[in-house]
């Protein structure tokens, strides 16, 4: 009795072994799933998800020549030249601009418009981005870039000028205005616009038509539909691998 007693009492005691083992081992592996997912920015403040695009590099080497002359003009190098972008996507805005020779490139995950209520802007020479299309954000950021006293580059749309603030914000300013001879193209991470397709298409609610047809990646027609005419294209390329999805606004 007292042997099988024993027995017992090493069965358990093995027993509970192996279950703190397999609790262990389910501990270490949580972390390395937990660093995957946190390789995906979260936004600390409330977004559109269609708005999660990248802009194309061709555009910041577009105006390459004019933050030269900036830079000139304000006795600083291209790696000295701070350049801040205020909206946040995926960082590749950092990383074409390093290309490009500009290293000094503040754009950080943060609310834009906390840090204008707080007052705690960081320092910068340029101020440069392309805003968010949804809700009001091209008219607040244009109000800032105008109060700012300090040069800015504005990738907007088109119609942004014939937009009753425009004029009022603008004021006495000659802005100079480039165009590019193609489209640029924006590109949607972590799924972004591809995977919005319960949200309306801004162009059939201002005009009622667009010219990318069914082609457009956002819903035509009554936006309280729950059918969607044009499906989202799929997310694999024919060779199975994955790619981005190019989006032009």
């Amino acid at each position: 009795v007292q042997s099988g007693s024993n027995t017992s009492s090493e069965i358990e005691s093995t027993g509970k072994r192996k279950q703190a083992s397999l609790q262990i081992e389910e501990t270490r592996s949580q972390p390395t799933k937990r660093s995957k997912e946190s390789t995906e920015p979260l936004h600390p403040f409330q977004h559109d998800p269609a708005d999660d695009c990248e802009t194309c590099f061709r555009a910041y080497q577009d105006i390459c020549p004019f933050l030269c002359k900036l830079a000139q003009r304000l006795g600083k190098s291209k790696e000295e030249l701070c350049i801040w972008d205020p909206y946040f996507c995926a960082g590749q805005v950092k990383v074409h601009l390093k290309k490009l020779g500009f290293k000094n490139v503040v754009n950080e995950n943060k609310d834009f418009y906390a840090l204008i209520d707080s007052n705690e802007l960081p320092p910068f020479d340029v101020f440069m981005t392309s805003p968010p299309y949804s809700r009001d954000h091209i008219e607040r950021c244009l109000e800032f870039a105008v109060s700012s006293k300090k040069p800015f580059f504005l990738l907007m749309p088109q119609y942004v000028h014939r937009k009753a603030y425009y004029s009022d914000l603008i004021g006495d300013i000659d802005p100079f205005f480039m165009h590019p001879t193609q489209d640029y193209v924006y590109y949607a991470h972590h799924g972004g616009r591809k995977d919005n397709t319960k949200v309306p298409c801004r162009h059939w609610l201002r005009e009622g038509k667009c010219r990318f047809g069914a082609k457009c990646q956002f819903l035509h027609g009554d936006a309280a539909s729950t059918t969607d005419p044009s499906p989202p294209p799929p997310s694999l390329s024919e060779d199975g691998s994955k790619r981005l999805v190019p989006v032009t606004p």
